[in-house]
């Protein structure tokens, strides 16, 4: 039986920022993400681009730049459309609505910020029981088991 496991951004993060592929130790499997784990990669990335284009380091500053840039937003959000896409393909990742039938019943039980409650109540959703975070807190989801990568 092939097992399912859901992609955190966390793993996204480290494979754009870092250079560092944990999709490689998981691709057996199979793999999902959802929309908001996306749009979070996403802003992350767009911060990231903008701060690196401006050499600062504080993301509020990088947030003014791309509101006052337009052009620079539109050229960065090409680029990581194209680079997730082609990441999604290439590891055969589906992208999932997002569910939220649980998710501030699992945000009190399990101590979860709100994205992080959106994610486990998503996986709950959908029968996903393992994870590919490096973010700790999945650790205290008793439904979800942190796949080590």
């Amino acid at each position: 039986m092939i097992d399912t496991v859901f992609i955190d951004s966390t793993i996204f993060i480290k494979f754009f920022v870092e250079g560092k592929n944990y999709f490689e130790k998981v691709s057996k499997s199979i793999l999902i993400t959802s929309y908001n784990v996306i749009e979070e990669v996403a802003y992350i990335l767009l911060k990231f681009r903008a701060m690196n284009e401006i050499k600062e380091e504080k993301h509020y500053k990088a947030v003014e730049f791309l509101r006052r840039n337009p052009e620079k937003l539109k050229e960065f959000m090409k680029e990581i459309e194209t680079d997730l896409k082609k990441l999604l393909e290439k590891y055969g990742i589906t992208v999932v609505y997002p569910r939220f039938e649980k998710f501030f019943e699992i945000s009190e039980t399990y101590g979860l910020l709100p994205n992080d409650a959106l994610i486990a109540a998503t996986c709950e959703y959908y029968g996903i029981r393992k994870i590919a975070t490096f973010d700790e807190d999945f650790a205290k989801v008793d439904f979800l088991e942190v796949v080590k990568v």
